[in-house]
Formats: structure tokens, sequence, C-alpha cells
């Protein structure tokens, strides 16, 4: 049975006309992966010497073959991680008009992004509610593909 996100890739592709050229390149290695259409070795059964063929892996981190299990191994980690106390979520989003900017200055538009950030949250938790008592903790990530899947490495399409 084929991967349903595949399988829902492979029906609609056709329909999506404005993928940059890494995101077509993406989607050309995850399609392809484990097939016939990728370089492939050859194993031959001890038992009856029938020779198979063994399709390699595309290791990109979109891959949902290649990365399933990693990701569902990664979950699992970080849940048992967490405390036993209430979370939220917050996202910081770069205007698209800075886009071009952290394109060009990463190292310094993301450091200047992650202190903003940290300074942000610590100056809500000195300010905020009285019955908070405690010390707040929070990480912070990367995420760089929004919606439409544009990450900061490639410019987005125009």
């Amino acid at each position: 049975m084929e991967n349903q996100i595949l399988g829902i890739i492979r029906r609609n592709l056709h329909q999506v006309e404005t993928l940059s050229d890494y995101e077509k390149y993406t989607f050309k290695k995850v399609l392809h992966c484990r097939t016939e259409r990728v370089p492939h070795m050859v194993s031959c059964c001890d038992s009856c010497g029938t020779v198979h063929p063994v399709y390699k892996s595309c290791k990109n981190r979109m891959c949902p073959l290649c990365n399933g299990a990693g990701t569902v191994k990664w979950i699992a980690k970080r849940e048992s991680e967490l405390l036993q106390c209430g979370y939220f979520l917050l996202t910081y989003t770069i205007p698209s008009e800075l886009r071009h900017l952290f394109l060009l200055n990463k190292m310094l538009c993301y450091d200047l992004l992650f202190k903003a950030m940290s300074q942000t949250l610590l100056k809500a938790v000195e300010t905020g509610h009285r019955d908070f008592h405690g010390r707040a903790g929070f990480f912070a990530m990367l995420h760089t593909w929004d919606q439409r899947l544009y990450h900061p490495s490639f410019p987005p399409d125009v």
C-alpha cells in the first residue's frame, strides 16, 4: 500500500504551479525514494540464490518513508522530557518584507531575533500576573518553513 502522504502529493503535484526549484527538487527526491527510478544495489538470497533489487533511500528530512520513524522517535523523546505543568506555544514570525534581509544576513538576523524573543518573554514574566509564583523557562527553535514551504535559504518565488 502506498504511503498516504506520497499518494496525495503524487495525485496533486500537477496542480501546484508556484513551486520553487528547491521544492521541485525535494518533491522529486521524495516521490522517487526507494523506487526503481533511483540507483539501486542487488541482494542475493543465501538460500535460493534469487537476486532482489534493494532501492536506495532519498534520506531527505521531509520524506515520510525515510524520516517517518525518526519523527516518531523524536516526538516520543520530547514527550518524555515534559514536566507536569502547563505549556503554551508562541510563534514569532518574520514579516515577508524582511525575508531577503534575513537571507543575506542569517547569523546576525537570527541572533537578533532570538535575543529579542528571549528578552520579550523574560520581561513578560517579570511584569506578568501577580499570582505567578515560580520561575518560567522556555526553549526556542528555528522553524524555517512557512505555509507556502518557503525556506530562508532559498529566495521565495516572486
